[in-house]
Formats: structure tokens, C-alpha cells, sequence
């Protein structure tokens, strides 16, 4: 080696090795390198060391990969492609995994990552999860086989530790999770502050006179987002000195015991739903309860859905920022492609309070629709 190997790591002894290989023409452009197997026996060490020494002449340009086939000197620093290797120029893809598109803030989130990486010139392949923690395993074991530069994830509902994410996460290859975080481990995340958001929400509730507030959700313990969502009910509760009533706390929602709750419980004056279906399906239930929304019953819930000012009721509303969330959520990515030892970090945005007619002040007060 041309350099003090003694006073050097291991594995930038061995990048130095290779670099010098490559400068004095032991390895020519697009000439493969000896396999990880190989180095690892030659200089004693683990393969891990071998690859560390290794990623830093990929991030380099100088060396490229192909899936199967090992490691290549580049040619002028740009690697050599062959389309049935499905491995393309560093920072040419970018994989987003969602478990659907199917309204307007999954559709906002998918927008904002699509244009912050296309004025990047960067590319984006999209996968669906379907919401199974399954598929979305499958997927992100397929991420190093497709040679994507990052992936941006979506998890899959009531995930609080998936695995491969967390391996994901916490290894240098870029991830950035979006909606929710995994709780108590640094992670690159994009998201609402649901913690405010939803205290905002259930304030403008108690300022209007409630008192007797249901939550409803899908289930909450392990999705983050839902968590926060409830913690911002409590706490808004607490503020105002108004116990926690857990019978009031309704999860995994059910449209039918909802129903029943309404009917049995008229001391419920509004109900705070944790996303835009359950509380559409909440009107449904209260209507059906005899319940007129807002004359017997507000509801207010999160995230907004297109055309809402036409709905029947036009819905009192928590709307998030999902193409904002998307973008920074891409800006991210391209920030770590860029630098992968940027620190990580948690990206909470606020989102706004939308009041129209499914809220007013409870019946027997004076005040009116606000």
C-alpha cells in the first residue's frame, strides 16, 4: 500500500489496497475485482470489513456493483449498465412503498414525492403493500436486488417494530419513513404532529361546550400516528380537567357498536374520529341512532377527502399537509443519497383545523355553529 496502512482502520487499509490497484492498472475500467470471499482471505478480515471498504469507492463512483454478478472498476467514474441487470446510475431510483393509493392523502403523498424527485432528476418506482406487513417484508428483501439508491416507506398499519424496516433504518442503505415512526429508535421520518393536531381539535370541541367526547380509531397500539392521536385527545381532556372515560375510547372501530353507543350513551355530544372513513361511517351510525348531525351530535375527524364542501354535511375537518409530507420526504432521501452519514432526523408538520357543519355547540347551549 502507498500510504501508513498501521495508522489506518482496516477497511480503509484495504480501500487504499484496491484504489492503488485501480490507479497503477491492476484493475482497468469495467475489469472485475476480486469477490468479497477473496479480499476477506487475502488481508484475514470479515467480509462486513470488506464491504465497508468497498461502499466507499461505490459512493465514490470509482467502483460499481451488479446484483449476482460482484464488484467493477467504473469507467470516467460512471458505471457500465446493461438493463437486464436492473441496476442503474447511483441516484437514478428511488423506491416509495405504500399500502394503497386510494384517496386524496395518499394520492398527495405519492404527487409530492413524484415531483420533488423528477426536479431532482431523479427516478421513482412505486410499489403497493396492500397494508400487509407480509408483502411489504417481501418487498423490502427485493430493495438491494433492484439496485433503488433509497427506499420511502409507508408502513403497513399497527406496525410499531417491523423488522426489516428497523434493520433498514438503522443500517447506512437510505430509508426515510413516512406517517409514523418507530418509537424510541432514531429514524429518518416525515410526518404530522398528531399530537398537536389532534389537541387542536378536541380543544375547539371543549371551547364549544362538550364535554362527553368519543374517540374512535382503528386499532391504536402499535401505529404511532393513531397513538399521538389519542395521546392529543387525553391531553386536551386532562387541560381541561375532564377525566379519561375509557368506555368512550372506541377501538378497533365498529359501525354497529357505535350505533349502540349512541343510542345508550346521550350524554355523548361529539365524537373525534381518527381518520375521514370512520368518520363518515360515524354519520352513518349516528343517523341511524337518531342522532342529527350537528343538532345532537358533532363529529369532527381527521384528514379532508376531495369535493368534501359538496358532502351532504360538509365535515369539520383536521387537514394534514400530505403533498408537503411528500416532498420533504424526498428531499430527505435526496440528502442521503447525497451524504449517507447526514444525521438523522424526525420531521413533524403541523396540520390545520378546518370548521364547516358537522360541528356546533351542544344542544341546551346558547352558542351556534361556528
Amino acid at each position: 500500500m502507498s500510504r501508513n496502512g498501521k495508522s489506518m482502520p482496516m477497511y480503509a487499509q484495504i480501500r487504499e489496497y484496491l484504489l492503488d490497484g485501480i490507479e497503477g492498472g491492476t484493475w482497468s475500467g469495467e475489469e472485475k475485482l476480486p469477490s468479497e470471499n477473496e479480499l476477506a482471505e487475502k488481508f484475514g478480515v470479515s467480509r462486513i470489513t470488506i464491504k465497508k471498504a468497498l461502499d466507499g469507492l461505490v459512493e465514490e463512483g470509482i467502483v460499481y456493483r451488479i446484483q449476482g454478478k460482484g464488484s467493477f472498476v467504473s469507467e470516467n467514474g460512471k458505471p457500465r449498465l446493461y438493463a437486464s441487470d436492473r441496476l442503474q446510475h447511483r441516484k437514478s431510483f428511488v423506491w416509495l412503498l405504500m399500502p394503497r393509493v386510494n384517496n386524496l392523502f395518499t394520492s398527495s403523498i405519492l404527487r409530492g414525492v413524484e415531483r420533488t424527485l423528477d426536479e431532482a432528476g431523479c427516478k421513482l418506482m412505486f410499489s403497493s403493500t396492500d397494508d400487509s406487513p407480509e408483502k411489504e417484508k417481501e418487498l423490502l428483501a427485493e430493495a438491494s436486488e433492484l439496485g433503488v439508491s433509497g427506499v420511502i416507506v409507508y408502513p403497513a398499519v399497527g406496525e410499531a417494530y417491523n423488522e426489516d424496516i428497523l434493520r433498514m433504518a438503522l443500517s447506512p442503505f437510505p430509508v426515510v419513513i413516512i406517517d409514523r415512526y418507530l418509537r424510541g429508535v432514531e429514524t429518518n421520518c416525515v410526518c404530522t404532529d398528531n399530537v398537536q393536531s389532534s389537541y387542536e381539535a378536541v380543544k375547539y370541541l371543549l371551547e364549544l361546550g362538550h364535554r362527553s367526547i368519543a374517540f374512535v380509531s382503528s386499532p391504536v397500539e402499535g401505529t404511532t400516528s393513531l397513538e399521538d392521536r389519542l395521546t392529543g385527545y387525553e391531553k386536551a381532556l386532562s387541560e381541561h380537567l375532564i377525566p379519561v372515560d375509557r368506555s368512550l375510547i372506541v377501538e378497533p372501530f365498529d359501525e354497529e357498536k357505535m350505533e349502540r353507543l349512541l343510542k345508550e350513551q346521550p350524554r355523548i355530544t361529539a365524537v373525534f374520529a381518527c381518520n375521514n372513513d370512520i368518520g363518515l361511517r360515524v354519520i352513518k351510525a349516528a343517523e341511524r341512532a337518531g342522532r342529527n348531525i350537528p343538532e345532537r351530535l358533532s363529529v369532527l375527524f381527521f384528514d379532508d377527502f376531495e369535493n368534501s364542501e359538496w358532502f351532504r354535511i360538509p365535515p369539520s375537518c383536521v387537514v394534514q399537509q400530505p403533498e408537503a409530507i411528500g416532498r420533504e420526504a424526498a428531499s430527505m432521501m435526496l440528502r442521503l443519497i447525497d451524504n449517507p452519514g447526514t444525521p438523522r432526523q424526525r420531521v413533524s408538520l403541523p396540520a390545520k383545523l378546518v370548521v364547516r357543519e358537522s360541528t356546533s355547540a351542544p344542544p341546551g347551549t346558547t352558542k351556534t355553529t361556528v
